[in-house]
């Protein structure tokens, strides 16, 4: 009986084993032919015309996405500049200056709903906020749009990290007669900088590819937009409308805009994976 339940035991065993490595050997395939397809529809457009040249007009070939990036570039910067700081602030209070407290609860939760409220949601409010009042879409509702959504993420992460951040540490300090702000400031923010700029760049990395949120505040623009009260062209945008296109000429440049991007959002997330590892834990963040 004991070698009998000790042989079904294993054959479980290795049958789970094998599913769980089929599965795991199916999405790296997945990914592969992903990223194969990619390169061989998306390499070819990236040319010196496709960075450098505005649209053209439909059915010829030498047109760009210059407008994109560039808009691209600015609403994400912006949302940026604006968004990581508050969200840092939010969960400074969330995780350090108002930790176990219901309000702490309150907004930690508030932030958990937010992060995963579908960003075409985080669009429609921005435009009936913004974009319906105003009489016209743009870039400036995006970067509102952008800036919403990395908010709750930033600070759900940033109060996660502090929850985890050395218990001794922060007596320590406290012992040394530092005061809650400095302590906050000085000590731990010092101490698990990696980590969290880890998560920021994740949190750029996954507004880079943003779609939805964009197409109801920024729409989109066949020029350079001289201000980002106008509309505001975006790559992600730009890949959606060309995909759809019934011309060859955009459906090569939305693959090559769809490499682009790829490649941006894997380079932020090695960046991101590799740029050190948070100190001063007490268990590992994953």
């Amino acid at each position: 009986m004991k070698a009998k339940s000790l042989y079904q035991r294993r054959l479980v065993n290795f049958i789970m084993l094998s599913i769980t490595a089929g599965c795991a050997l199916f999405s790296f395939l997945v990914l592969v032919m992903l990223i194969i397809a990619l390169c061989k529809n998306g390499y070819p457009a990236l040319t010196k015309t496709f960075f450098t040249a505005l649209p053209a007009p439909p059915g010829v070939d030498e047109g760009g996405v210059s407008n994109a990036l560039q808009g691209s570039i600015k609403m994400i910067l912006f949302s940026a500049l604006i968004g990581v700081p508050t969200g840092i602030l939010a969960g400074l209070y969330i995780g350090e200056l108002a930790r176990n407290t219901r309000k702490a609860d309150f907004v930690l939760n508030a932030c958990g709903i937010l992060s995963g409220t579908p960003t075409i949601v985080t669009g429609l409010f921005v435009y009936t906020l913004i974009v319906i009042p105003s009489g016209h879409f743009s870039g400036f509702a995006g970067i509102t749009a952008l800036t919403l959504i990395i908010i709750p993420v930033t600070a759900r992460i940033t109060a996660e990290i502090l929850v985890q951040s050395s218990t001794a540490m922060r007596e320590a300090a406290f012992a040394l007669g530092a005061s809650q702000w400095n302590v906050t400031f000085f000590v731990l923010l010092r101490a698990v900088r990696s980590g969290l700029a880890s998560a920021i760049l994740l949190t750029i990395a996954r507004i880079s590819g943003e779609t939805a949120p964009l197409l109801f505040t920024a729409l989109n623009n066949n020029y350079e937009a001289d201000s980002l009260s106008q509309p505001t062209a975006s790559i992600t945008v730009t890949i959606f409308q060309y995909a759809l296109s019934p011309f060859a000429e955009r459906n090569d440049i939305a693959w090559g805009a769809a490499l682009l991007l790829t490649l941006f959002i894997l380079a932020v997330t090695l960046i991101a994976r590799y740029t050190g590892k948070p100190q001063y834990l007490s268990r590992p963040l994953r």
